[in-house]
């Protein structure tokens, strides 16, 4: 099980891809969020397996979440897979 992806930024967040085309993906979270200027980043991911998500945080607006990638200026897309 992995911890928190954070790639988080004040202006444009990052990119967050995770492949594993014949596994399960466990993680607690990802957080690809930007400020209120910013663009928010691109989360992908894709599995042979589920995705289980096991824990979260606290977004910008105090609310619990597992995957966010919203933006000041634009919210990216998060695009969940599965390979087979």
């Amino acid at each position: 099980t992995g911890g928190l992806i954070d790639v988080s930024a004040p202006f444009n967040a990052g990119r967050v891809t995770v492949r594993a085309p014949l596994a399960d993906v466990a993680i607690a979270g990802i957080d690809a969020r930007s400020g209120p200027e910013g663009l928010g980043g691109a989360i992908e991911v894709i599995s042979g397996g589920r995705l289980r998500v096991t824990g979260g945080f606290i977004d910008g607006l105090g609310r619990l979440t597992s995957l966010a990638s919203s933006g000041g200026v634009l919210c990216v897309i998060i695009f969940i897979g599965r390979r087979g």
